[in-house]
């Protein structure tokens, strides 16, 4: 039944699958088939994912740890910094978001 089904339309597809190019291969045809300023596609959606992500993240930092009550010596303890980088690295993903997306696409 099943198993002969199975290995009939394995045996069918005798072609060798073929090895994707690597990344030397890869830019050498993106070159040849959209000329150099191929290379630079997505770079704007690039870059606007990283401006909105890394200055929302920076700016969502200062703000958490003003936020976050202070130590009794006035500063911060490793634990408050590190919930303070974790808030401000979901905040940023959230906002970066949909750039990322458009990047993706």
């Amino acid at each position: 039944g099943q198993g002969s089904e199975a290995s009939g339309s394995a045996s069918a597809s005798k072609a060798p699958l073929k090895a994707p190019p690597g990344m030397m291969r890869t830019g050498y045809l993106v070159v040849k088939h959209e000329g150099t300023f191929g290379l630079y596609k997505g770079l704007s959606a690039s870059l606007m994912r990283q401006a909105s992500f890394i200055g929302t993240k920076f700016g969502a930092y200062d703000l958490l740890k003003s936020a976050v009550p202070k130590d009794a010596d006035g500063g911060l303890s490793f634990w408050k910094m590190t919930l303070c980088g974790l808030g401000a690295g979901a905040i940023g993903a959230a906002v970066g978001n949909p750039a990322d997306l458009a990047m993706v696409r």
